[in-house]
């Protein structure tokens, strides 16, 4: 099974509303694609990521009363791939009695 990547919306990090009191404002991105999101490690804490520090210090707050440059659900997470496999074999040993040989691959 393959699958795209599930669509995303990134916030700006701060905690006042710059267009309404009731909706959250989308982040702004300089220099981004759709498609930037994809697992990263982290090389000071060791843990998983879908940004680096640099592709992070691409986001920033709109001013107040604005909109942000890229829109709700502008990015895309990275896709996934998954792989299961089975083989099996039958062999029928006598009346009423078969042997089952079964080999299964699961990703």
């Amino acid at each position: 099974m393959i699958e795209s990547g599930r669509r995303t919306t990134v916030y700006s990090g701060t905690n006042d509303y710059t267009l309404s009191s009731l909706v959250r404002t989308v982040a702004n991105c300089d220099a981004c694609s759709p498609d930037m999101f994809h697992i990263h490690r982290d090389p000071d804490t060791g843990l998983l990521t879908y940004l680096t520090p640099g592709q992070i210090a691409k986001f920033s707050t709109p001013g107040a009363g604005q909109f942000s440059n890229i829109g709700r659900n502008f990015f895309r997470l990275a896709g996934y791939r998954n792989l299961s496999m089975s083989i099996a074999k039958m062999t029928r040993i006598r009346e009423g009695h078969q042997l089952e040989l079964r080999l299964e691959i699961q990703n």
